[in-house]
This record gives C-alpha cells, sequence and structure tokens, in this order.
C-alpha cells in the first residue's frame, strides 16, 4: 500500500514537472478579445475556463457561448461572433430622403428633394456612442425677385419670396406689347426658366407692296409685335425672297415684302422621232401656254397631242409618242383573196349540184364527170343511157 502510495505521489511529481492536461493561450475571437483577467496568460491547467468580450461598437449574437474549458490540453470549440452594432434611425429629414447603412462603421448620405438645398452637413457616421453630428434640414430654392415692369405688371401670391415651381405672369397695359414670355417658371436651380421681358409700344406701319405681289393677309394700317403678313406672287410669276414678315420689336418688319419679277418659262420640250410640232415652234414659252403635235404619217398617237406650261416652268404632261401600227395586208391582196374565196365557193356549190341531180336520178360513179361538159356518144351522157336501155328492154321481151 506504501509502495502505490509512494508511485502516486511521484506520477503527479512527473506530470505536473511535465505540464501533463495543460491548454496553450485560448483561440482568437474576431471582433472580440479575452477578459482582461485572462490577458498575460500563456498555459491554463485543465478544466480552466476563460470568458471573451466583444470590441467597442460589436456585440455577441443571440444564444452565443462566452466562455470555453480547457479538457486535457484541448480548448472546447468557440462558439460566438461578435457583430457590428445598429445605431438604429439616423433621424427624418423633411423634403429628403438618405441611403446607406445603420450598423457600426457605416455611413449614412442625406439628399434633397428637387427644388430644395441642403443645409448642414449631408452625412452621419454610425459610431460606438451611436450616430455623430445631426440631421441637415432641406429648405425650398429661392428665385431672385423679379423687376418691376414699366407699362405692365405682374401677377404674384401673397408671399414675400419667389419659391421653387412658383409662377410668374407678366401682362402689359393697354396697346405695349409684350416682349419675351409671358409666363416665368422658378427652377430647382434658383433660376427663372426665360428672362424677364418688358412692355413696349410697338407699331410697324403696313409695307409698299411691288408690283405682281398680292398680300393673302388682311391689311391693316400698323401691326403690332409678331404679327404676321403673307404673300404671294401673280399666277405665273416667280418669288424672290420670304413669303412672310414679321413686325420685330423695334417696330420695323424683319425683311422687306418678296418680289415677283420673273415670268415663268418652259423650254421647248425634246421632241420624239416621228412627232410633228402643229404649232409655232419658239425656244420658250409663257406660263398656260399649249403645244400641239402630230403624228408623221403611217404612224399613231400616243399620249395627248396638246401640252400646256406649268408654274414649275415645265410642261405637263409630257410629249406624246408616235408608233407605227401593226404591219396589214395590201389592198390588191384582199381583193384577190376575195376573188378566190368567191371562186373556190362557186366551184364547191357546182359540184354539190351536180352531185344531187346525178344521184336523184339513181346515177352512180366519180364526180369529176360532173365537171366536165356531156359528149354525144359518152357512156356517161343520156343519149348513150338510152341506148343501152333499149337491147336491155328487146330481150326482156323475148323472154
Amino acid at each position: 500500500m506504501a509502495v502505490a502510495l509512494l508511485f502516486a505521489l511521484l506520477w503527479a511529481i512527473v506530470a505536473r514537472a511535465s505540464g501533463a492536461g495543460e491548454c496553450s493561450k485560448p483561440p482568437k475571437l474576431e471582433n472580440g478579445m479575452l477578459e482582461d483577467r485572462y490577458r498575460g496568460t500563456e498555459s491554463f491547467a485543465s478544466g480552466s475556463r476563460v470568458s471573451y468580450l466583444c470590441n467597442p461598437g460589436y456585440t455577441f449574437s443571440q444564444n452565443d457561448r462566452r466562455s470555453i474549458t480547457c479538457n486535457e490540453g484541448v480548448w472546447e470549440p468557440l462558439q460566438a461572433t461578435c457583430t457590428p452594432k445598429s445605431c438604429g434611425s439616423p433621424g427624418d429629414i423633411m423634403n429628403g430622403y438618405y441611403q446607406g447603412d445603420n450598423t457600426f462603421g457605416s455611413k449614412i448620405t442625406f439628399y434633397c428633394n428637387e427644388g430644395y438645398m441642403m443645409v448642414g452637413r449631408n452625412y452621419r457616421l454610425c459610431e460606438v456612442d451611436g450616430w455623430s453630428g445631426q440631421v441637415p434640414t432641406c429648405e425650398v430654392v429661392k428665385c431672385p425677385d423679379i423687376p418691376a415692369i414699366e407699362n405692365g405688371e405682374i401677377s404674384r401670391l401673397s408671399t414675400d419670396s419667389w419659391e421653387y415651381g412658383m409662377v410668374a405672369k407678366v401682362s402689359c397695359h393697354g396697346d405695349y406689347s409684350l416682349i419675351g414670355e409671358r409666363k416665368l417658371i422658378c427652377e430647382s436651380d434658383g433660376n427663372w426658366n426665360h428672362p424677364f421681358p418688358k412692355c413696349k409700344d410697338v407699331k410697324c406701319l403696313a409695307p409698299d407692296v411691288p408690283n405682281n405681289v398680292y398680300m393673302t393677309s388682311i391689311y391693316k394700317p400698323t401691326y403690332k409685335y409678331q404679327e404676321q403678313i403673307s404673300f404671294r406672287c401673280e399666277e405665273g410669276y416667280v418669288m424672290k425672297g420670304d413669303g412672310h414678315i414679321v413686325c420685330g420689336e423695334d417696330s420695323n418688319f424683319s425683311r422687306p415684302p418678296p418680289t415677283c419679277t420673273q415670268r415663268v418659262k418652259c423650254p421647248l420640250p425634246d421632241i420624239p422621232d416621228n412627232v410633228e410640232l402643229v404649232s409655232t415652234r419658239n425656244l420658250t414659252y409663257n406660263y398656260k401656254e399649249q403645244i400641239s403635235f402630230q403624228c408623221k404619217e403611217g404612224y399613231e398617237l400616243n399620249g395627248n397631242n396638246v401640252i400646256v406650261c406649268g408654274e414649275d416652268g415645265n410642261f405637263s404632261p409630257p410629249p406624246p409618242t408616235c408608233t407605227k401600227p401593226p404591219e396589214s395586208i395590201p389592198l390588191y391582196q384582199k381583193i384577190l383573196y376575195g376573188v378566190l374565196a368567191v371562186v373556190v365557193v362557186i366551184i364547191i356549190l357546182l359540184v354539190i349540184g351536180c352531185l344531187y341531180k346525178r344521184y336523184s336520178s339513181g346515177g352512180s360513179g366519180s364526180v369529176f364527170p360532173c365537171l366536165t361538159k356531156n359528149k354525144k356518144g359518152d357512156p356517161e351522157s343520156g343519149e348513150a343511157h338510152s341506148n343501152q336501155m333499149k337491147p336491155l328492154a328487146a330481150a326482156e321481151g323475148a323472154k
């Protein structure tokens, strides 16, 4: 018994001396650390237990095990994670919005709606103690005041300033003309969408109309700003210049009236082969002047024989063409063919009549004896036939 106790004591001494069953430093925890009391310890006896903490700004997940134990030189698996803390809502911003994440280390950026401008820093950081800074504000954009308009007025709301989206309407007194846009809008950049208008007394005197030019607009002694006059040429004349003029703010029309000096001329068109010009041959023809055509003898006309000079300086329709008709049989051949046809018909009728007469009298034989004259003593003649009949009758009487 004493010997056994001695061996056990020796074994404990040896085991203690060799460090059997101890664990080295515990495993590291991402975004975390050991509690202060365990830091600096190089080895841990079997059965030792250590605990962890998360770094500032991080927290353990739900159901995490924050401690592990040394079992015979081996640490238990670490079953804990440190995740970033949430800073919650960064705060609402009127007439604006924000974008970004609300976890530790993240950045939220604020934006204002169109027509609003930001006052303050446009971002907040999620820090250990929460959000940094303050929520900015979005104030409505304002446009500069419109200066007073001489001989006119501006309609506005009862507010003291022009804010984004507001509309200013300008009108002129009496016969004064508005130079510029009647409606102005305050835009999102704080500027008006058009330059400021003005009211002026604009009167353009009616212009002198050149010869061969007609005014298609209503005639007035004077015209107001931007009123327009339209012109056209007398039929057959060509216009030089713009057919529309506009009264400008300087009380002058944008340009002089057009002129119509050159009369329309149509050059003589190319005349096709076998086509003859009936009208007088000229190098050019006046507007609406006509020329006529005919075909040479033995040709047929295709198209209109009369064409007219048009406003575009061209004849309409194009000149006709003349083509040779299909080949025809000469007259003498037609007469000859007619005579031959009559002769053939007569011969056929004679043959038919002869055959009819021959067969109706009981005759037979070839058809050719019908085409020749009967001769005396001809076996085919009637006389020969009667001579033959007599012996035949005598023979029958003897019987």
